[in-house]
């Protein structure tokens, strides 16, 4: 229902991040800011009381408050209709918690230098350095939000320029990607492609399918087709204005249904306009879509579609295992196969299809549908590619 008042959406959450942010002096700043004084050892010239050893305590409950708040506020921003960052928001969370917490360190080492936990350090040495635990944090929560790792290391090592850094850098990202992935395997890019719907396979994750082609296609009775001839520019038109599919298959004829090629929206609908708004062309003018057996003379002058015209589309069987027309998708990046039999038309499968599959197979698996399931198949079955 929110979608509808995308504007009003943004303003609300614009001003109620605005004052939730005031009251705090860690949220008020923008986060490229915060991120670099979270970075920042302590100097003379302190930033915002963060170094404050006075209010240690204070600082240290701000900080995990400012960094919940900001995951909150981060999950709600990113379903907006406005372009938002991943990367900084993620930074300035995972920071806040590692600053607060490698300011915990710092107050136990002050206290109990003598505990074996801190052996290594040196004395009159500064051993315990919060703005480290905050670089690490950063990377934590940046690698469990996105599953990325070598990324977030060398994003991490450009930002420092220190290689000392690195190698705790690399077992934080790893461990925080290990826990991620016990919640699941899916990153924020991949949860907000199925959040939308759009029809996404993954290069990484397996599919492990049941059934055959014929029982995962949408069959040809429910598909528009577009003759190979016989066709007129008045029947194509109409056909665009009342069909939303992103292509047809191109027959001979509906009653053998032998397959030709096949057509997309674009070029057919970038043909019909250009020969309709030519004095040569009317709407009853024929159009061809393969080479005509006979030639004809007629008044109106014939509409070549020929070079638009895929003779040579993906096509399968329609015995055809379901997991090697998944693979198909995942390797060849196609939108679609036509299911043929002899040359015949039965169906057509789409990504959509495939993922149709997959949360259907999931729903059996687990007993109930998962929200992410069930917002995927929410725009409903459709053979368009």
């Amino acid at each position: 229902m929110l979608a509808n008042f995308a504007r009003g959406e943004v303003v609300v959450v614009a001003l109620g991040t605005a004052i939730v942010s005031y009251l705090s002096v860690y949220l008020r700043a923008d986060t490229v800011t915060l991120v670099s004084n979270l970075f920042t050892e302590c100097t003379s010239q302190d930033a915002d009381g963060l170094c404050s050893r006075d209010d240690r305590s204070g600082n240290i409950w701000s900080l995990f408050v400012t960094s919940m708040i900001r995951v909150v506020l981060t999950s709600v921003a990113c379903g907006l209709a406005v372009p938002a960052g991943m990367f900084m928001p993620s930074m300035g969370a995972g920071a806040s918690i590692g600053r607060a917490i490698g300011m915990i360190v710092q107050t136990l080492y002050e206290n109990h230098p003598q505990w074996r936990l801190f052996g290594a350090c040196k004395p009159d040495v500064p051993c315990i350095t919060p703005g480290v635990y905050a670089l690490v944090g950063a990377a934590s929560m940046l690698a469990s939000t996105t599953r990325m790792t070598v990324t977030v290391v060398v994003i991490m090592f450009e930002l420092t320029g220190a290689l000392i850094y690195v190698l705790p850098i690399m077992l934080a990202v790893t461990v925080s990607k290990w826990v991620a992935d016990g919640f699941g395997k899916a990153g924020y890019f991949e949860g907000i492609i199925r959040f939308n719907g759009y029809p996404f396979l993954g290069m990484e994750q397996e599919y492990v399918l049941q059934g055959t082609g014929d029982e995962t296609m949408v069959k040809a009775s429910e598909m528009r087709v577009v003759l190979a001839q016989g066709e007129t520019l008045g029947r194509l038109h109409d056909l665009l204005q009342h069909e939303s599919f992103s292509g047809f298959p191109i027959v001979k004829s509906t009653r053998t249904m032998a397959l030709v090629g096949y057509i997309s929206r674009s070029d057919l609908g970038m043909v019909v306009g250009r020969a309709l708004s030519s004095s040569m062309h009317t709407s009853d003018s024929p159009c061809c879509f393969t080479k005509p057996s006979t030639i004809e003379v007629t008044h109106e002058q014939m509409v070549d579609f020929r070079p638009w015209v895929d003779l040579t589309p993906m096509t399968i069987h329609y015995s055809m295992d379901i997991n090697a027309v998944a693979e198909i998708f995942r390797q060849l990046g196609v939108r679609y196969v036509l299911v043929t039999h002899h040359g015949i038309l039965l169906g057509i499968i789409t990504k959509k299809d495939i993922l149709r599959a997959v949360n259907m197979q999931s729903r059996n698996n687990f007993g109930k549908p998962t929200l992410m399931n069930v917002l995927a198949c929410g725009s409903g079955r459709s053979w368009v590619p």
